[in-house]
């Protein structure tokens, strides 16, 4: 085709989307989508992603193609999806546009010009051309591959990574992440001071050996899989929950042989820790659905309950009700050997109707990515009998139904299922570098699209391949270089670049412990602070990382803080010398020398009340613990 006729085609195109704008939307048109479109596909909700507002909108489409052909309502999708009988049908549930209504808007798409949507009629969802990206080849230690894929990344987005960390960044930010706390400054000063070429890989291997490691990590997993619960915590750690969570991090077992133990839920020992992830929930088997969901697959399914998810076509309604099957004939019990998770032989068998469609199905064994498992569902559910013989006896221990659903689950869903090792290796990725490779964490679907696909699958491979051990993950993390970059921020480049290290706010537990190294505080002190700070701090892997005013009115007017932190700086020794002081501060808060201006305001404030030294020192080491360069690892 000649130049000069493809750029008059390429100019129509672009006048035909323009003239699509200037034609408007008439009022009576508007008010019927405004009366029942706009509230899911308007200005605050986009579902599909589909914006009907504007004509242009309409003709970009949503997952589903385009919503409109002008000058054709009988093959628009909006006209089809309004219909009585649709499937799916709009506006959801058992709502239907009167008559008058589907008029109006199939008049008004017939009355357009052809022309304005000549470039947009395909029905089909526009492909993105796929970004070439740097294979791996095989052999590869997982740092090394990091470090190529992510710098792949940078040539992607055209992007000049920071420079590295400095020793003392390093130091701090490393302990922080790996044992939840800052460096003493005895520790700072001998990693600071040694001449060993590899200090920092024998710093990474020193930490992941210490009990302070597997105590940070069985910390975080908890509030990560079992969520806050200052009221529930006692019962977590007497009935061995927490525990439990210590020794698989500490002895580093295999995360799918964890997982497997958690939801299989039986025990013929004392050690039933790990029987207290179900325990916990009380039977409620949509709550436990929705949490293995999260936890262990990386997936939020709970807006399935009532619909397929609205975003993410492959999470169906059925896989949230096939999920609350396998489990929903567990119920809590006690055995000789404690607590237990009792499991019936027959019942179980739900229907769920489809908020939508206005349909009903027969919920069957099944969750994403795997086939349905099969289980013959009696004639009439209510008169099936509970006899011996469907069981095996325990001693000591409830008996076991013969047909396991739960323990179908771990054999036939979660063994060797993709997301099991994709979710672990985003989360833990997220915990170590600010956020995940999909972001947010627990929203691993395809709305959620990963920053660094290739890198994800790679990891996600050889985690499963590693055994699923997770320390070897965290070290190769830990040892690459996008984690060890500075976090100066980068102008126009996006955190999912991983161009800079990403400001992370400490959790309750670093927070807590942090303060501990600073102000020398005793057990009884920080278990008094511990109830406070749980809950103003609930989150491992925030998605923003604001803080919000409970957070700042708790820190500034907290009287649980200010006791104990009185306490402890009564009791404490500060050097004579006003720049001794500031400078003992300075390492003891910061892991760092102040600078000069610091050094200038810092000595004012202490020389103008020098007539109260121990008052003033303590006004302004709260004033560095409640700071951000102290409550964020950077």
């Amino acid at each position: 085709m000649p130049l000069l006729l493809r750029t008059l085609f390429a100019l129509f195109a672009v006048v035909s989307i323009a003239w699509a704008d200037e034609l408007g939307i008439s009022n009576d048109v508007n008010a019927v989508l405004a009366d029942n479109c706009f509230k899911c596909h308007g200005e605050k909700k986009k579902s599909g992603k589909l914006d009907l507002r504007t004509i242009n909108s309409m003709l970009a489409g949503g997952k589903r193609g385009t919503a409109i052909v002008p000058g054709d309502a009988s093959n628009s999708r909006l006209i089809e999806l309004i219909q009585p009988g649709a499937k799916p049908h709009m506006p959801p549930g058992k709502n239907q546009l009167e008559d008058a209504a589907i008029k109006t808007l199939t008049k008004w798409i017939d009355s357009l010009p052809s022309a304005a949507g000549s470039t947009k009629v395909n029905n089909t969802p526009k492909k993105l051309p796929t970004p070439k990206h740097w294979t791996p080849p095989t052999g590869l230690s997982p740092t090394t591959v990091i470090d190529f894929l992510i710098e792949d990344g940078y040539t992607q987005r055209t992007a000049t990574p920071n420079p590295p960390t400095s020793d003392s960044q390093f130091v701090r930010r490393l302990y922080i992440d790996l044992i939840a706390r800052i460096p003493t400054s005895k520790e700072s000063d001998a990693f600071l001071n040694s001449t060993d070429s590899i200090k920092r890989t024998a710093l990474i291997e020193q930490l992941l050996t210490t009990d302070e490691f597997a105590t940070r990590m069985a910390d975080a997993f908890d509030t990560m899989l079992m969520g806050r619960s200052e009221r529930r915590l006692k019962d977590r750690k007497e009935k061995g929950w927490h525990a439990f969570l210590f020794e698989a991090f500490k002895e580093n077992r295999p995360w799918n042989e964890v997982a497997r133990e958690v939801l299989l839920a039986r025990g013929e020992s004392k050690q039933r820790g790990h029987i207290w992830y179900l325990h916990e929930r009380r039977d409620n088997h949509q709550d436990i659905a929705e949490a293995i969901a999260k936890g262990f697959f990386g997936v939020d399914i709970a807006c399935a309950q009532c619909h397929d998810h609205p975003l993410a076509g492959e999470i169906h309604q059925s896989h949230y009700w096939g999920l609350v099957a396998f489990f929903n004939r567990g119920k809590n019990a006690n055995s000789e050997n404690g607590i237990a998770i009792a499991e019936s032989a027959v019942g179980g068998f739900n229907d769920f109707a489809n908020a939508l469609e206005g349909t009903t199905e027969q919920a069957s064994l099944v969750f994403l990515d795997r086939p349905v498992v099969e289980e013959q569902r009696p004639e009439n559910v209510d008169k099936q009998e509970d006899k011996d013989e469907l069981y095996i006896q325990v001693a000591n221990e409830p008996r076991v139904p013969k047909f396991s659903r739960r323990e179908k689950f771990v054999d036939e869903m979660l063994d060797d299922h993709p997301l099991l090792a994709r979710a672990m290796v985003n989360r833990i990725w997220a915990m170590m570098m600010g956020r995940g490779i999909v972001h947010p964490a627990e929203k691993m679907d395809s709305d959620h699209p990963p920053s660094h696909p290739v890198l994800l699958d790679w990891l996600a491979r050889d985690f499963e391949a590693s055994g699923y051990n997770a320390k070897r993950l965290i070290r190769a993390i830990m040892m690459s270089k996008a984690y060890q970059l500075q976090s100066r921020t980068i102008e126009r480049m996006q955190p999912d670049s991983f161009a800079f290290g990403l400001e992370k706010p400490l959790t309750a537990e670093a927070y807590l412990n942090s303060l501990a190294v600073v102000l020398d505080l005793k057990e009884n002190e920080k278990a008094e602070l511990g109830k406070a700070f749980r809950t103003q701090f609930p989150d491992v892997i925030p998605e923003n990382n604001l803080t919000n005013l409970k957070q700042t009115m708790m820190l500034t007017n907290g009287s649980e803080l200010h006791a104990v932190f009185e306490k402890a700086v009564e009791r404490m020794n500060f050097e004579d010398g006003i720049v001794e002081r500031v400078h003992s501060l300075y390492a003891r808060v910061f892991g760092r020398k102040p600078n000069d201006d610091e050094l200038f305001a810092v000595g004012g404030y202490l020389r103008s009340r020098k007539d109260r030294p121990k008052k003033a020192t303590a006004q302004v080491l709260w004033a560095m613990v409640t700071s951000a360069e102290f409550r964020f690892n950077h």
